[in-house]
């Protein structure tokens, strides 16, 4: 399907923008010759059939070609991020077998695979042809999960699931032909698929550094219909723009991804750049599950949506019986088009994948008008006679406490053997009072302490890093209560 659309959109629109970014304009017919001309340098590296490729890319124009060119052969393209930490990558990448590392002068080597830098004459050596004879053998893509609990695993999508979710996506995102999508990080599915869906239908992708600064000006000047965010880059998004903020008139879908709206986020969006924004819940293992309209965000602002038609959501207590509405419990997950498990990993596949279903791992409810609730984490441990809803419910109530930008709850070991609930956040005022607040708000179910930072440990997809960060706040406990100063942080 995918192959055939774009053979179809640089046949039609030969003219139309494909890719827009600071260095170019390129046309349809223009990334048709860069498709032959990159189809041709792959040719004369002989790679073999069904070849393992990692990509280790900068961001841009050229990451995409190259992910096109793999996709329309017969090889595995694997992304590799640069952000990883150096063990991880080579750890990845051996466990996975690969044949070659493509890569660019700034992205970091691996120790696997035969190695070959992509210089600038890569795609547009002369190739015989126009840019209508681009063909495809259908090559399939390793993309990884975001890592925010613990070490990314491999999920293999293969030609047919790979058509599924770019279909997915042209409805769920309504992309047309007019639509422009600006272009994140190529190496995480919540961002590679919706720009190939955007090329399927004969849109265009706008390129911009991924720094604050550069999207702003990019989402503006570029009048950029089509955007996907997490919520802590969103949040960095507006404190870099300032008090007065530009109002993106011409967008017609913000997407959040990767988290859940606070308070103070969701009033910021709606009085600054766009009041068009939808929260997605989804992951890379499933795709989307649903997604919360503006108006569903207005009267039930803590809802992720209706499940979409395609997607079965139930929600099941302690002995894997479904729950009624209002009762929460452990999700799962089922759709006609599924994965069934994670590439060489049985053992996650075989706690996330069963009977059917996946096993997000979440805690929800639904409401009386079937709207779909998150409620935290189903296996984050023992919580000293808690369980996993508490510390949803104390992330949710830090969240809005005015002045809080993020929450995250977890459980901390106090150093004598016992354990404690801690509530780690992001400020943009002073939030003194917190812990009154949240004792009044709570009960019992307070937090035993609040930990203030700068910054949280993010990912590379722009997730919290809920792992590095439990580690970080309990590294310092444990620091400052050998000299019973407790660094930035509060107890009750």
């Amino acid at each position: 399907m995918f192959a055939d659309a774009l053979a179809d959109m640089i046949r039609e629109q030969p003219q139309a923008p494909a890719m827009i970014s600071r260095k170019e304009v390129l046309t349809y017919a223009g990334l048709g010759q860069r498709l032959l001309a990159g189809g041709k340098s792959l040719e004369a590296l002989d790679m073999g059939s069904n070849a393992r490729v990692g990509l280790g890319m900068r961001h841009g124009v050229d990451h995409l070609l190259l992910i096109l060119c793999l996709l329309l052969r017969p090889a595995t393209s694997v992304a590799i991020h640069g952000a990883w930490p150096d063990e991880m990558r080579h750890d990845l990448a051996a466990a996975l077998g690969l044949d070659w590392f493509l890569h660019d002068r700034l992205s970091p080597g691996i120790r696997h695979g035969r190695s070959w830098l992509i210089q600038d004459g890569f795609f547009s050596q002369a190739a015989a042809g126009s840019p209508n004879d681009v063909e495809a053998e259908r090559g399939a893509r390793v993309f990884f999960s975001s890592g925010s609990t613990g070490q990314p695993k491999p999920l293999l999508f293969d030609a047919g699931y790979l058509d599924t979710r770019i279909r997915q996506t042209i409805k769920v995102s309504k992309l047309g032909p007019a639509s422009r999508m600006l272009c994140g990080d190529l190496n995480f599915a919540a961002w590679c698929i919706p720009a190939l869906a955007t090329l399927a239908v004969g849109g265009c992708l706008v390129f911009s550094h991924l720094n604050s600064s550069d999207i702003m000006r990019a989402l503006v000047y570029y009048r950029v219909t089509h955007a996907r965010f997490s919520p802590a880059f969103l949040s960095g998004l507006l404190d870099k723009a300032g008090r007065h903020p530009p109002h993106l008139r011409d967008m017609a879908r913000l997407e959040v991804v990767g988290g859940s709206l606070s308070t103070d986020l969701r009033s910021r969006l709606g009085e600054s750049i766009s009041d068009q924004v939808y929260l997605t819940y989804g992951m890379t293992e499933f795709g989307f599950v649903s997604i919360a309209d503006p108006a569903q965000l207005k009267s039930c602002p803590r809802a992720v949506g209706r499940p979409l038609p395609d997607v079965e959501v139930q929600i099941l207590n302690e002995s894997g019986n479904p729950l009624g509405a209002g009762e929460v419990g452990e999700l799962r997950l089922r759709s006609a088009a599924m994965l069934t498990g994670y590439l060489d990993q049985a053992g996650p596949s075989e706690r996330h994948f069963k009977g059917g279903w996946y096993y997000p791992g979440d805690l929800g409810e639904f409401d009386e008008n079937g709207l779909l609730l998150i409620r935290g984490r189903a296996d984050t441990g023992n919580t000293r006679n808690r369980n996993p809803h508490d510390l949803y419910h104390i992330e949710q109530a830090t969240a809005e406490f005015h002045g809080v930008l993020d929450a995250v709850a977890f459980v901390l070991k106090d150093g004598t053997g016992g354990k404690l609930t801690c509530v780690a956040l992001r400020e943009r005022d002073s939030s003194k009072g917190l812990m009154a607040y949240l004792r009044e708000q709570l009960g019992d179910k307070a937090p035993d302490m609040i930990a203030r930072l700068d910054g949280f440990p993010m990912t590379a997809n722009g997730k919290v890093d809920r792992a590095a960060l439990r580690a970080l706040v309990q590294a310092q406990f444990l620091e400052s209560s050998k000299s019973a100063t407790p660094k930035k942080s509060e107890h009750p």
